[in-house]
């Protein structure tokens, strides 16, 4: 009985709730360092996850250092959808209980995503591969 369990562990909890939040102290000071890279390691892969799922490369320009790429929503939402989720990893990880969603989301780099949230066509030379319009560069 699932519920049984819960409602016996949170009675312990609050019995006993001095010493555990002791015993999780010694165990945090412990092992910090493996906790964090271990979280670390994990946040990556989801990362990786997201980055190949929606194509390995900016949907606009190409671009495909990682470092560089970004999720965009499409039809703009992602503040919002911050402010619902809390961070970047709580999207990536609802995007993938959703089953990676291809519909108002797509793969951009920094320049791209940037560019395009100000209301200005991508900064880069030729057309924008997701637009299929003339980039007007500046300064040119």
């Amino acid at each position: 009985h699932p519920q049984a369990k819960k409602e016996t562990a949170r009675v312990y909890y609050q019995k006993n709730a001095e010493r555990e939040r002791m015993k999780s102290r010694a165990y945090w000071a412990r092992f910090h360092d493996v906790i964090r890279a271990r979280n670390s390691a994990a946040r990556k892969r989801l990362r990786d996850e997201i980055i190949e799922h929606y194509g390995n490369n900016c949907e606009c320009c190409g671009e495909s250092i990682r470092d560089f790429l970004t999720l965009d929503h499409v039809n703009g939402g992602g503040k919002s959808h911050r402010m619902e989720k809390g961070n970047s990893e709580r999207i990536y990880r609802d995007l993938k209980r959703q089953g990676f969603p291809k519909d108002g989301f797509r793969l951009l780099c920094m320049n791209c995503n940037w560019a395009t949230r100000l209301g200005e066509p991508c900064p880069h030379k030729g057309t924008c591969r997701s637009v299929g319009t003339p980039v007007l560069v500046r300064g040119a």
